[in-house]
């Protein structure tokens, strides 16, 4: 049996939200979270419920078309259970130690809570901004970790586990 998220469309401060339950993987752990999405302001194009309800389909429905078992996972938690194991039997020694060196140095504290469906190209470019402003790299280094986390995106793709992955180039 399908399990189908639903959620439910309410007004919260000036705008249409949306608000359903999600399940995350932590650790070994299953939770159940609340998550809301702004949908639109509340304006003439958006008066009621039913104007709304068209994207919030939009929004559910790459969880909805996923298996029915889909449990979100988190961007760290991927990387280190999924990516970098995979990466050990297919890479050198030296690849691997360079990949999880930038991962613990420039990227795991920035981004590791982040879901892994919504991540998009502009969370991405605001990452790797953030990590050229704060840490003062170099033009090679930041390629090199712009090509990490392109590896990992087209990887988590390739997997087909995930609802909506964007890629990054």
């Amino acid at each position: 049996m399908k399990r189908m998220l639903k959620g439910t469309i309410t007004r919260h401060r000036g705008y249409w939200c949306l608000r359903y339950r999600e399940r995350i993987r932590e650790g070994d752990t299953i939770l159940t979270v609340q998550r809301s999405k702004r949908l639109a302001p509340v304006d003439a194009m958006h008066k009621t419920r039913r104007s709304v309800q068209s994207i919030a389909e939009a929004v559910l429905e790459p969880i909805n078309k996923t298996q029915s078992l889909y449990v979100a996972m988190r961007f760290g938690e991927f990387v280190d259970r999924i990516y970098l194991p995979f990466i050990e039997s297919k890479r050198r020694p030296s690849t691997v130690r360079g990949y999880k060196q930038m991962w613990l140095r420039y990227l795991n504290l920035r981004c590791a809570s982040w879901l892994m469906h919504d991540v998009e190209t502009r969370t991405i470019q605001t990452l790797l901004d953030q990590i050229e402003r704060e840490d003062r790299l170099g033009p090679q280094t930041m390629a090199h970790i712009k090509h990490f986390l392109s590896g990992i995106f087209h990887f988590a793709i390739a997997q087909t586990t995930f609802p909506k992955v964007r890629l990054i180039r």
